[in-house]
């Protein structure tokens, strides 16, 4: 049974799924909109819904687009076996909501299925990739990552870009390790004097450290050997 109380002004309530604890404002001062906020989410726990995900904007081929990016960017050998099932999916599935995909529509696509005498281990394994690919969509948004999912879907080839290098340059090509690490050092520096008189005072401070880093050691530190890539690159010419 949730609960709902007053933070300032705003009125927030709190409810369980699967033995946790969860807290979600309603964005409102008024309790009777809190109140309706709770009935959804218990509403959409005994549906078996994650609370806050909007199935109602979710396409079938949103979720088979995450799911196939999935299986791409960790490399999966099975891939292949993955894109088959999602051409069979599509046949049946495609442009659908993902709420209106429920258990009598995946009844219908078994039947479909039996009649184009597929085998009941190859419909078992359409329905697992259809499964996960519900799962994965509930673990980015879950997390209120739904414009991160979004991107990924969108610029998955930008994203996996960096897999085209040996596996070995993955990491320090797809983060930036090395400017966070130099903006670290400069909001140290910048931190001790606390306020400045203007502007060009503290780029001269910023300034004056990027000149220390430039000339030390720090600054002469290789990040990422082009040896291997340029072995590679005489292997292919010859």
């Amino acid at each position: 049974m949730g609960t709902i109380h007053k933070r300032g002004s705003v009125w927030w309530i709190k409810y369980h799924r699967n033995g946790r604890q969860f807290f979600e404002s309603s964005k409102s001062h008024i309790k009777r909109k809190a109140e309706l906020l709770l009935k959804q989410r218990e509403g959409d726990i005994t549906k078996g819904k994650t609370p806050g995900i909007y199935y109602d904007r979710v396409t079938f081929d949103d979720l088979v687009k995450d799911f196939l990016a999935d299986y791409k960017m960790n490399k999966k050998i099975s891939e292949w076996r993955a894109k088959i099932s999602v051409d069979h999916l599509k046949k049946y599935f495609s442009g659908m909501k993902a709420m209106g995909i429920d258990t009598a529509e995946i009844r219908k696509y078994i039947n479909t299925r039996l009649d184009d005498k597929a085998k009941a281990a190859t419909i078992n394994r359409e329905l697992s990739a259809l499964r996960r690919a519900f799962h994965l969509a509930t673990r980015l948004d879950g997390m209120k990552l739904s414009s991160a999912a979004k991107l990924v879907r969108e610029g998955i080839e930008e994203t996996l870009s960096c897999m085209s290098f040996p596996r070995e340059y993955w990491r320090r090509i797809r983060t930036n390790n090395p400017m966070e690490r130099i903006m670290r050092e400069i909001r140290r520096r910048t931190r001790v004097v606390g306020c400045f008189p203007d502007g060009h005072s503290a780029l001269m401070l910023v300034a004056a450290r990027l000149r220390h880093i430039a000339s030390s050691k720090w600054g002469t530190c290789v990040y990422l050997n082009m040896k291997r890539l340029y072995e590679e690159s005489m292997q292919e010419a010859a």
